[in-house]
């Protein structure tokens, strides 16, 4: 249960990252991939209807393969959680302008450091 409950969480941040490729929307504007004008409300639409279909269908293929991930390195789950809550954060500070700071991304460290020492010692 906790694989897969880590798995539903991980997808959920992979498919926000990738949501937004196809179609960048804002306040009654937006621009398609490939595109540097504006769109149509059309176009716009189908565009962000076809983007939500991709992700759908492809959360379910990137659910049932990190859990497979997942239950083969069980003793990993800490380090591979925290490691995408990093990627996490560089993502969100890049996409949306934010300065990055040292502290989330070396602070978090101490965990799947910690887990190697252990698994070194353990495994």
């Amino acid at each position: 249960m906790l694989v897969s409950s880590v798995a539903y969480l991980l997808t959920v941040m992979l498919t926000t990252m990738l949501s937004g490729i196809l179609c960048k929307m804002g306040y009654r504007y937006g621009k398609v991939l490939g595109s540097e004008e504006f769109q149509s409300k059309a176009t716009l639409y189908w565009a962000f209807l076809i983007e939500a279909v991709i992700l759908s269908l492809a959360f379910a293929y990137f659910e049932s393969a990190l859990i497979a991930i997942l239950v083969m390195g069980l003793r990993w789950l800490p380090s591979i959680v925290i490691e995408a809550f990093v990627i996490y954060y560089i993502w969100f500070c890049l996409t949306f302008g934010y300065k990055t700071h040292w502290q989330p991304l070396v602070l978090p460290q101490v965990i799947p450091i910690l887990n190697y020492f252990v698994g070194f010692a353990f495994g």
